[in-house]
């Protein structure tokens, strides 16, 4: 790798109302358009590593001791779910499992040096879209951590520490998407004795959270009438929109809270939500928060679910007026921006009102209701009736739905004036809902257990009213988009009619060659590139088989492929190979979700091809090599056949494969190529003409990028890059930008399908990692954000990259990762 006197020296840089000066980073100015050109050119949000997947000593994770909990009967859960609607119950996501699980009892213990341990328990909930877990007893000693994460490592929340201690000594997990999760704590061997785990509760989700379907209302998220909080409908509202949260007790009642001001100002976590959601002094503890969880974007697809606190400790509650007030037991992170929202508790109804919430667990919403509210009793419409609620009549844009439950109602001020009860509120009608008016709980039930006045107002001051606490300058980082994979599970290109690429000639094969990654006898992954030109002429017997058939063979070997073993495969005459011996389909119409979410297959041209019109299949193993020919078959036409293709794929005993091509000059239907895990996450699409080599494993941690604190002014934010690949010979990128695109330029036509540019125009600072993990200050080292009030409000964005071309782990053609972006809002 070259020296630092190889690179472009030192230049000052300087962002719109920023003025910096050289840090000790190598820095130079780029747009994003000269590095696209010179160098031939956003939540996977930044994560540590399980150690199980990392620790050279540690077992694969298929060979970790397994718990189940019982398969999802969805049809019987959607009619309970049905039921508890009309009961007036809340919304519930998952089915909770009660379990006596701790290391000593349940899971695998390894040492994995002189002074390390690990144990592990694989959690499997059938069916389910995502897991959570809840301990009775979580306790860890000093240097110990504990992790929950998808088996795949597609998902992985960050560690558990003695930080998260919870004063009844319990700890409820966030949820972790799939059906199968690990739990696994790292402790040094001598503070095993120490260690405190018990884990009582294995929910099973079903719904809500963006994954899944619901059991009511729609199939998918919320209606279409509600309104991102991203629109431009919110932007007034910026305030108040970090104070809500989408909450979770028991690991299965979903409903929606907000962090809510007292007289005193102080920022004491206290959080509103509704009596009906369930939360008690027993079931605080269990609480968790999800912050931000929320769409970057008006419309965007996707929401953090990183940015969560747990536990709470139950402070008051009072059915008649629905409210619960808790504190939570720790502080959000600074960075998150989260706000603590103004109330009201004056009398009387307003002349409008606004709902920020989170219909059917989907992401943040807004809904506006133009018209007066009236204050009545619960499902009434006569005023003041009890006096316990407030009526919005009926939304003019956007609705509540079940999970919108204790939601706060904001009067035109901004200030709270109640929490949702229920109501009859959807898409496509103009009933009514109810909140739990303020000014009723206010004085409650006359005790401090069941009012909000000494917990609001601890000062005595009398207030009728109070604002949101950082309303106007709230200083927050907020990660958007997602970093691109150092390796993915699958990859594949889709051809449409006539447009394949990868064909040779007569004599002469185009070769994509399939070398295995391995660990011990284990195969990982595979490196992809182009190959030799070799063909195989095939002299055994034609297998004889008809349009779209299977053909069972045995191979002379056991093959390890990423995701499992096999030697059991089924030919198919459509141009590709499953890798078990019992899939029956021989579906000729290839689509992208059904090669990636069917079992594992090899397809070097999964195409409508037609063997009785022309050609021959074949299946022979030579030199201990198997192979699989479509000797010159035409592809399937309504008339006359056309000229046949010849493909070929070779299985190697230590596990390489290459797929091989001598003529494909009949392709009229849309062809996959490519090699699919089975049932895995879905990569970017490929062009293999163009970016050879690439990586094919499990999903490898993304690139990412986090901000370690708020970008306050008068302050350096410290910016964490994390999962640097080949850190010795990687050139680290720090891009930052007064712009940005909030789904990020695709920069798969340069080579590095799946990396998205997120600061646009950036100016970029070059860093030399030397670990896995890299700490830049911003806007420079010792050079603080400016002491001016007029940056209050002020957005940039940044990014991290990583380009290796000096390194031999190749990542894609160009050698290049980028991380998530990372949104910083100045202020105080």
């Amino acid at each position: 790798m070259p020296g630092q006197g190889t690179l472009p020296p030192p230049a000052c840089v300087s962002l719109p109302h920023l003025s910096l000066s050289p840090s000790t980073d190598l820095m130079f100015r780029i747009s994003s358009a000269a590095l696209l050109a010179a160098l031939l050119v956003t939540p996977v949000l930044a994560q540590i590593d399980p150690i199980g997947r990392i620790h050279r000593s540690a077992k694969p994770v298929a060979q970790v001791a397994a718990y189940a909990v019982p398969r999802l009967d969805r049809p019987t859960i959607a009619a309970e779910d049905v039921n508890r609607a009309a009961n007036g119950q809340p919304a519930r996501y998952a089915i909770p499992n009660q379990v006596a699980i701790s290391p000593s009892t349940h899971g695998t213990w390894e040492r994995l040096d002189k002074t390390w341990s690990l144990w592990r328990l694989r959690i499997q909930a059938p069916d389910a879209s995502h897991v959570n877990l809840g301990f009775r007893q979580f306790s860890m000693p000093g240097n110990a951590r504990m992790q929950v994460y998808a088996s795949d490592y597609s998902y992985i929340v960050r560690p558990f520490t003695a930080a998260d201690h919870q004063p009844t000594g319990e700890l409820w997990t966030p949820i972790v998407r799939g059906d199968e999760i690990v739990c696994e704590v790292y402790v040094q061997a001598a503070d095993i004795p120490q260690m405190r785990l018990q884990l009582v509760h294995i929910g099973s989700g079903y719904r809500f959270f963006g994954a899944g379907p619901s059991a009511m209302v729609v199939a998918n998220g919320s209606g279409s009438c509600n309104v991102d909080v991203a629109c431009s409908q919110g932007a007034p509202w910026a305030n108040e929109i970090p104070a809500i949260a989408a909450i979770s007790t028991g690991g299965s009642i979903f409903c929606t809270g907000a962090m809510i001001n007292n007289t005193a100002q102080d920022g004491r976590n206290f959080f509103l939500t509704a009596y009906h959601c369930g939360v008690n002094s027993g079931s605080a503890p269990s609480l968790v928060c999800y912050w931000n969880y929320e769409a970057a974007t008006c419309g965007g697809s996707s929401a953090p679910l990183n940015m969560f606190t747990v536990g709470a400790t139950w402070r008051a509650g009072y059915s008649a007026s629905d409210f619960t007030l808790v504190e939570l037991n720790s502080t959000p992170n600074a960075a998150w921006g989260v706000t603590y929202a103004g109330w009201s508790r004056a009398s009387g109804g307003t002349s409008s009102a606004v709902g920020i919430h989170h219909p059917s667990g989907d992401k943040k919403k807004i809904s506006f209701e133009n018209n007066p509210t009236s204050v009545t009793s619960y499902g009434g419409t006569s005023s003041p009736g009890d006096g316990t609620h407030i009526r919005v009549t009926d939304w003019d844009l956007g609705t509540t739905e079940p999970g919108s439950s204790g939601s706060p109602l904001f009067n035109p001020n901004h200030q709270i004036i109640g929490q949702l009860h229920g109501g009859s509120a959807a898409c496509g009608n103009n009933l009514s809902d109810w909140y739990g008016a303020l000014q009723r709980s206010w004085t409650g039930g006359g005790s401090n257990s069941s009012r909000l006045s000494n917990w609001l107002d601890p000062t005595n001051s009398g207030a009728v009213s109070i604002n949101t606490l950082g309303a106007g300058g709230i200083a927050a980082a907020l990660p958007f988009g997602t970093g691109c994979y150092a390796s993915q599970e699958s990859y594949f290109e889709e051809f449409s009619g006539g447009t394949f690429d990868l064909s040779g000639t007569a004599t002469t094969a185009v070769n994509i060659r399939m070398t295995p990654i391995t660990s011990g006898s284990t195969v990982t992954g595979y490196t992809v590139d182009f190959g030799p030109s070799l063909w195989q002429t095939p002299t055994s017997p034609d297998l004889g088989l008809g349009d779209d058939a299977l053909s069972t063979q045995v191979l002379p070997f056991a093959l390890s492929y990423p995701g499992g073993q096999t030697q059991v495969v089924r030919f198919c005459t459509n141009g590709f190979v499953w890798l078990n011996g019992s899939s029956t389909s021989t579906d000729y119409s290839p689509t992208t979700a059904e090669f990636i979410n069917n079992p594992a297959r090899l397809a070097p041209c999964w195409v409508d091809l037609n063997p009785t019109a022309g050609g021959s299949c074949h299946y022979q193993v030579v030199g201990g090599v198997a192979y699989f020919t479509w000797n010159d078959v035409p592809a399937y036409t309504a008339g006359p056949a056309g000229a046949g293709n010849s493909i070929q794929i070779a299985i190697f005993p230590n596990g390489q494969i290459d797929y091989r091509y001598l003529q494909v000059p009949n392709q009229p239907n849309a062809a996959i190529v490519g090699f699919a895990r089975g049932n895995s996450s879905t990569p970017a699409a490929s062009d293999l003409s163009v970016d050879l080599p690439l990586t094919v494993g499990s999903n490898a941690s993304g690139l990412g990028l986090e901000a370690l604190n708020a970008p306050k002014l008068g302050t350096t934010v410290f910016m964490r890059t994390n999962n640097i690949v080949d850190p010795p010979f990687t050139f680290g990128l720090f891009l930052e930008s007064a712009q940005q695109s909030a789904t990020g330029l695709d920069l798969a036509s340069i080579g590095a399908p799946g990396c998205r540019l997120y600061a646009i125009n950036p100016i970029i600072s070059v860093f030399l990692p030397t670990t896995t993990s890299y700490v830049r200050q911003w806007p420079g080292p010792g050079q603080p954000i400016p002491n001016n009030s007029s940056l209050i409000g002020q957005s940039f964005f940044v990014q991290s990259a990583a380009w290796m071309p000096f390194s031999s782990t190749s990542v894609n053609a160009f050698d290049l990762l980028t991380s998530n972006g990372v949104e910083l809002v100045l202020g105080n």
